[in-house]
């Protein structure tokens, strides 16, 4: 599934929301979402809550910075630590449409909270 969702030519919203991902799946989604911002696929909303990315979630939220098209991102009911925080400041950069960003649910640490 995640080989053919990076091969896609156009797609507008991924939503994954309540997908129990996991690692393995994680590092598959992160690689997916690289090859379609390198191949220039305008991307708009990414839907990412609850899907218990693990230690893949900071691979998966860097890989989005290649998605310079996003309005909206959710990454709400997961966890978020500072390793993620880092990765989703330096992604925000890249997002210039952005309109919503869901952190809803998502417990920062302290270091995470002043990054954000």
């Amino acid at each position: 599934l995640m080989e053919s969702l990076g091969d896609q030519q156009r797609l507008e919203e991924l939503d994954l929301t309540e997908t129990s991902l996991g690692r393995v799946g994680g590092a598959a989604l992160a690689s997916a979402l690289a090859r379609l911002g390198e191949s220039g696929v305008k991307v708009r909303v990414v839907r990412l809550g609850d899907c218990s990315l693990g230690k893949s979630f900071s691979k998966v939220v860097s890989s989005l910075g290649k998605l310079r098209s996003l309005e909206e991102v959710d990454m709400s009911y997961n966890e978020v630590d500072s390793e993620v925080v880092s990765a989703l400041c330096a992604a925000a950069r890249s997002w210039l449409s952005l309109q919503l960003l869901n952190l809803e649910g998502s417990e920062l640490d302290e270091d995470g909270t002043e990054l954000v």
